[in-house]
């Protein structure tokens, strides 16, 4: 385009100038040369125009090829900028994520130093409990191991019911059916029991009960304690007269027809279940198996005040 305003400016320019100098021409100098002059410089002109018209036919290919790549540059260019704007918004959604946990993280830190102070309080509570708790634990081994070993007596246990330490004897080895009279054997492991409980300044320092326990049968009503409540205390009551009797014969005055446990009579009392109190089955359902478990005399030995909560967990 510029090739062709410049041929078109320059064709007027020197058609100007044929005119001014033919017109200064005189005579045949004019006449002859004019024609000639005026061919020649049309000619060129045209010669000069054709070139310039063949110029700016190749531009147009040459911008195509240009505005390909410019677009292809353009596109590019927004990918990028798509890219690294879909980049930024994951850092930002990253930065904003990180930030809300560190507050969660900081909020539990500051949550937990305030709270060392009772963790730490509880710590030692805890640690102190444990210490009790393994001391009452040597206390009922000891308490085992003391009348496990009773000879070997059949029907003798010794178990932990109720947060307190139970010694338990069948009422087949103490007592003959339907009897409150002791039998030879119940008053052999009676006469060991008590003199294990002398020989030990814990347990004989300790206040016991002596239970008496029957089986769901019905008492005969004709017979002289009238129903279970009455048997099951008068048997807890000839244990309880038996382990309070003299463990040595006096010097002087009268004598014992036997000996018994020699325990102090300040310290033990006697109290009778009846039926309601099993071990085995139910007060309404017993097989013969479980009423024979059932029918026994307890030497409950009552826990001292900081026993009462800690044998619970004992094992």
């Amino acid at each position: 385009m510029v090739a062709v305003i410049w041929t078109c400016w320059q064709a007027s320019k020197y058609g100007d100038d044929v005119d001014s100098f033919i017109a200064l021409s005189r005579g045949a100098m004019r006449s002859l040369f004019a024609p000639i002059l005026r061919r020649a410089i049309r000619l060129a002109l045209c010669s000069g125009l054709v070139a310039a018209l063949n110029a700016c036919g190749a531009a147009p290919a040459e911008l195509a090829v240009r505005d390909r790549a410019i677009d292809e540059l353009r596109i590019g260019l927004q990918k990028s900028r798509d890219e690294h704007r879909s980049e930024t918004e994951k850092r930002i959604a990253a930065g904003t994520e990180i930030g809300a946990l560190r507050a969660v993280i900081e909020g539990e830190c500051a949550l937990g130093l305030a709270r060392l102070p009772a963790c730490d309080v509880l710590a030692r509570d805890a640690l102190a409990r444990a210490g009790h708790l393994n001391e009452l634990r040597h206390r009922l081994q000891q308490f085992r191991e003391t009348f496990e070993a009773i000879g070997d007596a059949q029907g003798v246990s010794v178990s932990l019911r109720r947060g307190r330490l139970v010694l338990s004897l069948s009422a087949e080895l103490v007592f003959d059916p339907g009897s409150v009279e002791l039998r030879k054997g119940g008053k052999d492991a009676l006469r060991v029991i008590g003199q294990r409980i002398r020989g030990s300044d814990a347990l004989s320092a300790r206040s016991l009960l002596i239970a008496g326990h029957t089986d769901n049968s019905p008492y005969p009503p004709e017979l002289p304690f009238r129903d279970n409540w009455g048997l099951s205390l008068a048997r807890a009551r000839q244990v309880l007269l038996f382990l309070v009797g003299a463990a040595v014969r006096p010097t002087d005055g009268p004598q014992p027809s036997e000996l018994g446990g020699g325990l102090d009579p300040h310290r033990v009392a006697a109290i009778g279940y009846a039926d309601t109190d099993p071990v085995a089955g139910t007060v309404d359902l017993q097989s013969r198996e479980e009423q024979q478990k059932n029918r026994r005399v307890e030497i409950i030995l009552d826990p001292a005040a900081d026993e009462l909560l800690d044998l619970t967990v004992a094992p």
